[in-house]
């Protein structure tokens, strides 16, 4: 049985997600998420997983002020095979504060070749 959430699912997607939304910088920035505390989102991420790419998180996330929830891969009913997809990546805000996830689109195995995206969220838990 699943806890029950505090407050509605908020889902952001990221078609571009080469492009990143802020910097690289671990200073906190203006927030592209804003959600209260005990609030789930999700953020979506295009991939391909027939390339063997796949998108991982590449810093440890704040626990204190977020969680990763879960994350699944979905493909659009019908696709071609080795067509695009979405990672879905939920997760919950568990107390006020600012905190930074940073996304590296990578085959697993390579793991020292520069990831081939990145993306940048910065959420503000208020």
């Amino acid at each position: 049985m699943s806890a029950p959430r505090a407050a509605p699912v908020v889902v952001l997607a990221a078609l571009l997600a080469s492009c990143s939304l802020w910097s690289a910088d671990d200073a906190p920035q203006p927030a592209a998420i804003i959600v209260a505390p005990g609030q789930r989102f999700t953020i979506e991420l295009e991939a391909n997983r027939s390339t063997g790419f796949q998108w991982e998180i590449g810093k440890d996330l704040d626990d204190d002020v977020l969680t990763l929830v879960d994350t699944r891969y979905e493909e659009k009913p019908g696709a071609a095979v080795g067509a695009v997809g979405t990672e879905v990546w939920t997760f919950d805000a568990v107390a006020p504060g600012w905190a930074k996830i940073d996304f590296v689109y990578r085959r697993p195995w390579e793991e020292n070749i520069a990831p081939a995206r990145l993306a940048f969220y910065s959420v503000d838990v208020r």
